[in-house]
């Protein structure tokens, strides 16, 4: 072949060379991260073959399923688990739907205001509302059943699996909510016009037409809240442990922080896999409804006009049930946070309590807060997290919407792998990592452990949020860049980054939100050396310092509002200020 025939098939190598070199810095972020992340998840299931302590030498048997699925706890706990998630999903269902259909498809008053208090209850950890709930309905101190005792009625318990499902219920519903919202804002009313017109009463028309056409965004969320509930540790542990009630959970978590004994990781692999099966479950379902989602379309090109439902009187009832969510998920914890912050002990609200009343829980908070290493966990953590995943997310994005790299929707699957994984898993498989090559990198029980397990489990969260803000960005001002002769690098820095400078923020935002209020993770991995806010919370209401975990979990709710409200208001200055975009 002569030269002038090769020159055009040179110069496409030339021009492909120079393309991957100019992306080498995606590349390796994307690639590292993805290899990571299939790291972690295969060493849970390689963890379940390994007797004994993680070490990589060992000798694989299958004596770890042999002892689990021979054990009846693990079958108990098995089912325990399907059946708190199953609970969790129908309080969820009875709250979320009939919150949803009420503030965005009727004329009840106080829209607004209800949607930020549905913010609010969100900013609450999970756990700080189980140990609410046990001040209140504890069988033997509970404030609620200390006041149904005095009247002669029988005391409430909320230990166990009915505890937990309502708590954990109460927990999942601002997700549903936000998650069913969309598509109650976009709902067609001319079909349950039709529905009227034909003789349905609004009840009829309600559940034989707007729930069924809602069914796939109901089941999306419902799948979503089932896996979640399913990994939740932190409620059952409150929760459960006590009465001896385990979930798979937190008999992960106790096989490994074994009060006698060394930890058996193998066997906590096991019910780490067990964990997995019912999600893989409920995503197959979820993925064979989606072959149909034709036949639930709503909006389209012809007479698509939302349309709010009039309720007359009955608007009030409504209130009243959406005010009965808010007193149960967000006034009552915080009132009893409140109260028994300045209270030496458990008591039912009278004069004398009153007198006792005393600021000593905030004073041993702040002497927690002042110690140096605990601000500066906390703070190290929710910071290198936030960049860790936005790093991450950017790198993966980049190469799944804008480059030619072949295998590039490979790296956007490994990407959303984590989503898949409970937390507690993730978490045991960092955990399993860092005991294996403790001899030749020592972060076990380090802050390291915490901050790879957080940026493992967002990832998914990060991708999807960038991917979004980045198809909204046309490849032509990709071109444009070109033209003027900018590197790729170079057309990334000044073109796309301050585009997604909103995606940016809010995603780091969220990320660092999550990071921050997270318990499980920090839990399972915690050391000496790693205590951060939350564990510190946990751990002072372990040892029975109700005054301290309650004024340490108010300060944690302040700064999680207070933040999170300062940089919105400055984001909307920033970002949508008329004086930065002015008219030319």
């Amino acid at each position: 072949m002569t030269k002038r025939a090769l020159a055009p098939r040179l110069s496409k190598i030339d021009k492909a060379v120079e393309l991957f070199a100019s992306e080498f810095p995606m590349y390796v972020v994307a690639i590292l991260a993805s290899l990571f992340i299939l790291l972690i998840a295969a060493t849970v299931f390689w963890s379940t073959f390994v007797p004994g302590l993680p070490r990589f030498s060992a000798h694989l048997s299958l004596s770890n399923y042999g002892e689990a699925l021979g054990d009846p706890l693990t079958a108990k706990a098995g089912l325990n688990s399907l059946w708190l998630s199953l609970g969790t999903v129908a309080i969820n269902l009875f709250f979320a739907l009939p919150l949803g259909w009420l503030i965005h498809r009727t004329d009840v008053p106080w829209k607004a205001f209800f949607t930020a208090l549905v913010y609010l209850t969100l900013m609450i950890p999970g756990f700080l509302n189980g140990i609410a709930w046990i001040i209140l309905l504890s069988p033997k101190i509970g404030i609620i059943n200390q006041l149904l005792k005095t009247v002669g009625l029988n005391a409430l318990n909320i230990y166990g699996i009915t505890g937990m499902a309502f708590v954990q219920g109460l927990v999942l519903t601002p997700p549903m909510f936000f998650m069913i919202s969309p598509a109650l804002l976009a709902f067609d009313s001319s079909l349950e016009e039709a529905a009227e017109v034909s003789g349905l009463n609004k009840m009829k028309v309600l559940l034989h037409v707007s729930v069924p056409l809602l069914l796939p965004v109901l089941l999306a969320a419902v799948i979503y809240n089932f896996m979640t509930a399913m990994a939740m540790f932190e409620i059952p542990a409150l929760l459960g442990l006590p009465a001896r009630i385990y979930v798979l959970s937190t008999l992960m978590f106790t096989t490994v922080h074994s009060t006698f004994g060394l930890p058996n990781y193998g066997l906590a692999g096991v019910d780490g896999l067990l964990l997995v099966i019912p999600m893989l479950v409920a995503l197959m379902f979820y993925q064979r409804l989606l072959k149909s989602s034709y036949r639930y379309v709503v909006v389209s090109g012809r007479g698509y006009r939302p349309k709010q439902i009039e309720l007359g009187s009955w608007k009030w009832v409504g209130v009243g049930f959406i005010l009965l969510y808010f007193l149960l998920a967000l006034f009552l914890p915080l009132l009893t946070l409140i109260w028994t912050s300045i209270t030496p002990f458990i008591a039912i609200p009278s004069r004398e309590t009153i007198a006792l009343w005393n600021f000593q829980g905030y004073r041993q908070a702040v002497s927690a807060l002042t110690q140096w290493d605990l601000l500066f966990n906390t703070g190290m953590l929710v910071f290198t997290v936030a960049l860790g995943v936005l790093l991450i997310s950017v790198a993966v994005s980049w190469i799944v919407l804008r480059s030619r790299l072949p295998g590039k929707y490979v790296i956007d699957t490994v990407s959303m792998l984590p989503h898949g994984i409970p937390t507690i898993a993730i978490s045991f498989a960092i955990g399993f990592v860092a005991v294996a090559v403790s001899r030749w990198i020592p972060i076990h029980g380090s802050l390291a452990t915490i901050m790879l397990a957080h940026i493992v489990a967002y990832v998914s969260f990060g991708t999807r949020n960038i991917q979004g803000g980045l198809i909204q960005i046309h490849r032509e001002l990709d071109e444009a860049g070109r033209v003027c002769g900018l590197s790729i690098m170079s057309i990334f820095r000044r073109i796309t980054l301050p585009l997604l400078a909103p995606a940016l923020f809010y995603g780091g935002l969220w990320v660092a939100l999550l990071s921050y209020r997270e318990v499980t993770m920090a839990l399972f991995l915690q050391g000496p050396r790693n205590n951060v806010l939350t564990t510190t919370i946990w751990q002072f209401w372990a040892n029975s310092n109700t005054a301290t975990t309650s004024a340490l979990g108010l300060i944690l709710f302040a700064t999680v509002g207070i933040g999170v409200g300062a940089l919105l208001r400055i984001s909307s200055v920033f970002f949508y200020s008329p004086q930065r975009n002015p008219k030319r």
